[in-house]
């Protein structure tokens, strides 16, 4: 069984590629040298990785302190592989992400004063606790983007109510007021009438 064991000295774990194990061959892609220094343990040490880049806040908040990605989020390299630092916590923590949900941070939602975006401290948080699974829908709607904004109104610009009669929801999700719709479209087929009778010789 020694051939399906890895080449790096005193490593027993199973070959991954070119004799080497998943990790001993990740770095061997970077630096062509297994023995170089000495191999993080995956089950222990990952963690001591990424409790070395937090900053636990008296708000309860856990904030990254290391890299982020251009959206403003944690990120988080171990043994070759890139995550999101708040979704590896909650995974690690809390248990895998349901499929078709993803993260929302509660504490910037519960924080009315935080403008968002980039800049929002809140992207930096990995604090399991302040985390929970939704809807990209849901999501938005608790933000406060334009989107949200938007998505909250009872009624469109001219007074008339978004209700199901008078709702048309487009394929994007966006919501369109029929009654506008219809106004706009018998002003056109105005527009078009009379540049036709303008036109018209008779």
């Amino acid at each position: 069984m020694t051939d399906r064991i890895c080449a790096a000295s005193g490593c027993m774990k199973a070959i991954h590629a070119r004799g080497f194990c998943g990790p001993h061959y990740n770095r061997w892609k970077r630096s062509r040298d297994v023995q170089a220094e000495p191999l993080l343990n995956l089950s222990g040490d990952i963690e001591e990785r990424f409790w070395a880049r937090v900053d636990k806040t008296d708000s309860g908040c856990w904030l990254w302190a290391s890299s982020s990605r251009a959206g403003g989020y944690g990120d988080f390299h171990f043994a070759g592989v890139r995550y999101r630092a708040h979704v590896w916590a909650y995974e690690r923590f809390v248990g895998p992400v349901p499929k078709g949900l993803q993260l929302d941070h509660l504490c910037h939602t519960n924080d009315s004063s935080c403008a968002g975006g980039v800049e929002c401290l809140h992207r930096r948080c990995v604090n399991p606790a302040h985390l929970e699974p939704v809807t990209a829908r849901e999501n938005t709607l608790r933000g406060n983007s334009i989107h949200a904004a938007n998505a909250v109104k009872t009624h469109c610009v001219k007074g008339h109510p978004f209700d199901a009669a008078n709702t048309h929801i487009k394929s994007r999700g966006n919501r369109v007021c029929r009654a506008c719709q219809r106004a706009s479209m018998a002003r056109y087929r105005a527009r078009k009438k009379a540049s036709t009778d303008m036109g018209d010789p008779s």
